[in-house]
């Protein structure tokens, strides 16, 4: 691929329809350029969330969603945290995310 954060972000928005939807993961270092780059696009945040390794952890990826043409308001969403405990095992949320159980398993058997 090429091109650019710019590139990208504009072809989001001619592929989107009206109010459509639109989502990235972004490291969390270069949020600031997202959030300007959508908002020349007329691809409005509505919704951010930040993702951490574990707790104490700095983020180190954003979550952001928007939508094509949106009004303005942004909704920052409670952290999502990876891992918990020491032995890096996931979180429950990160299970309920992959679609598995706290043993590793997706209920198929």
């Amino acid at each position: 691929l090429n091109g650019g954060l710019a590139d990208f972000l504009a072809a989001a928005r001619s592929l989107l329809k009206h109010s459509g939807r639109f989502a990235v993961i972004f490291p969390v270092e270069r949020l600031v350029e997202l959030l300007t780059g959508r908002r020349e696009e007329r691809l409005e945040p509505k919704r951010l969330r930040m993702v951490h390794s574990r707790r104490g952890d700095s983020a180190s990826l954003v979550l952001v969603e928007g939508r094509k043409n949106g009004r303005g308001g942004l909704n920052v969403e409670t952290p999502l945290y990876v891992y918990e405990g020491e032995r890096r095992s996931y979180s429950p949320e990160m299970h309920k995310i992959r679609g598995t159980t706290t043993l590793g398993s997706n209920g198929s058997g």
